[in-house]
């Protein structure tokens, strides 16, 4: 039991493992709002109609899952950038969007072409909406991944320095996280290793 605990611990240290397990858990957390809206906008309160709902449902769910994806699961910090990451990111929900719309429309239909209560319907309609989502959730992982993605430069302190989508560079720690970069993070992280690049011998 111990060395199962401790090799877990060990896979989860790996950046990629660690990023893959917060994602899932973002996507957990993402799905329960996105669930949750579109069974009380559609199913309870009758709102709109079974597809604005799921608009309406998964674009409620993209704003969590946006500041969760990029400052916990992938751990950037600063100002997101617009046309590198925020557009990039809602144009990737819109198109998974579109898939959701899709499922979601043929639930419904085939809902009332069977005569099935709305109460039935509405579990048809969040089913096809959670299936959507199955179907692109790795799909969308290795997007994100490549989104926020971080570039190792090297180094033998266990730190690494890397540029992100054209932002100012962040320093990745050995455990995967990143933290805004300054002078004074920079040289606690390479031992002051930074000033003396330059310096001859």
């Amino acid at each position: 039991m111990g060395i199962s605990l401790v090799r877990l611990r060990e896979l989860y240290e790996r950046p990629h493992i660690r990023r893959l397990t917060r994602y899932s858990m973002v996507s957990v957390i993402s799905t329960i709002v996105s669930q949750g809206t579109l069974f009380i906008t559609f199913g309870l309160l009758r709102v709109w109609s079974a597809v604005p709902s799921n608009v309406f449902a998964n674009a409620v769910a993209t704003v969590p899952s946006y500041y969760l994806n990029r400052s916990w699961a992938w751990g950037k910090t600063g100002k997101s950038h617009l046309w590198r990451e925020v557009v990039p990111f809602w144009g990737l929900s819109f198109a998974g969007m579109a898939f959701s719309m899709w499922t979601v429309w043929i639930a419904s239909k085939w809902s009332l072409q069977h005569h099935y209560t709305h109460m039935a319907e509405a579990l048809f309609v969040n089913g096809a909406n959670f299936f959507a989502f199955g179907v692109l959730w790795m799909v969308k992982f290795l997007l994100i991944n490549k989104m926020f993605h971080v570039v190792p430069v090297g180094g033998d302190s266990g730190e690494q320095l890397a540029g992100v989508s054209g932002m100012v560079p962040e320093v990745v720690r050995s455990d995967g996280v990143l933290s805004g970069y300054s002078q004074d993070t920079f040289d606690d992280a390479y031992g002051g290793v930074a000033g003396n690049m330059g310096d001859p011998g």
